[in-house]
């Protein structure tokens, strides 16, 4: 089966950093690099939480002040972090080990930032399309890529609409006595029941009961059928009068 793999930019787009990775990333260093980068660097910033998280490294002389250019940025509130599951609880409520940066929100703090272009993170915001050649050949495969994404979403967007089919399907046509039903036409029963207490003169006929019931009671396909068998046991029979009302002594007999 082919793949339809079109989801790199998003993936990258939201994927979580730690300040150290976003910092080595920043300096050019490919996935395939950073753990060899961090696992060679040392150490420059002293032996707070915050000072640990400064490195250095004589490959990457800029990593250690983009590492520092970033921790001025957390202290004075101008970027967001998360943790390292992505949760935002606010940045005095995250420890320094933990801190980390979301590519989303990392980009619209340097897009506001003082930075030249030539100086903002490649990896966060060059475009794929810039890879591709300004020729013919190139724009035929900007024109492939786009149709094979276009392909992908009417598949997604086909595959939703069958699954929002069988939801309704599920909702118009489940069983009778589904678990929603039950509680629905009880509650409706047990409201009814005590709306006639305090209002209503007399007891309630079942054909009273039944119309109540019927236009409450969502997409009622048999509504006799269900209020006999659900409802109708849960309304008091002191209320009861009329067509239906169990007799005391064959309460156990009556089939709703």
């Amino acid at each position: 089966m082919q793949s339809h793999d079109n989801c790199t930019s998003i993936r990258r787009y939201v994927t979580i950093r730690s300040i150290q990775e976003f910092a080595a990333l920043w300096c050019g260093a490919t996935e395939e690099e950073l753990p060899t980068i961090l696992n060679t660097s040392f150490c420059c910033g002293g032996s707070t939480a915050m000072g640990s998280l400064i490195i250095r490294n004589d490959a990457f002389p800029c990593l250690e002040p983009r590492i520092r250019f970033i921790i001025d940025a957390i202290n004075d509130n101008r970027v967001e972090v998360c943790d390292e599951l992505g949760n935002f609880r606010g940045n005095e409520n995250i420890a320094w080990s933990r801190k980390c940066l979301r590519l989303d929100k990392a980009k619209e703090w340097l897009e506001n930032s003082a930075l030249p272009r030539n100086e903002l993170p490649d990896f966060l915001f060059q475009s794929q399309t810039e890879g591709i050649p300004q020729t013919i050949a190139g724009l035929e495969e900007a024109l492939e890529k786009i149709r094979k994404l276009e392909e992908t979403i009417k598949e997604k967007d086909t595959r939703i609409a069958e699954l929002e089919q069988q939801t309704i399907n599920i909702d118009t046509e489940g069983p009778i006595n589904s678990q929603r039903w039950q509680h629905s036409c009880r509650a409706l029963a047990k409201t009814f029941a005590t709306y006639i207490t305090m209002s209503y003169p007399t007891p309630i006929t079942k054909n009273d009961f039944l119309r109540f019931m019927q236009n409450r009671v969502e997409g009622f396909r048999n509504p006799l059928g269900v209020v006999e068998n659900i409802a109708w046991q849960e309304f008091p029979s002191h209320l009861k009068s009329g067509p239906g009302r169990p007799k005391k002594q064959d309460d156990e007999l009556v089939p709703f």
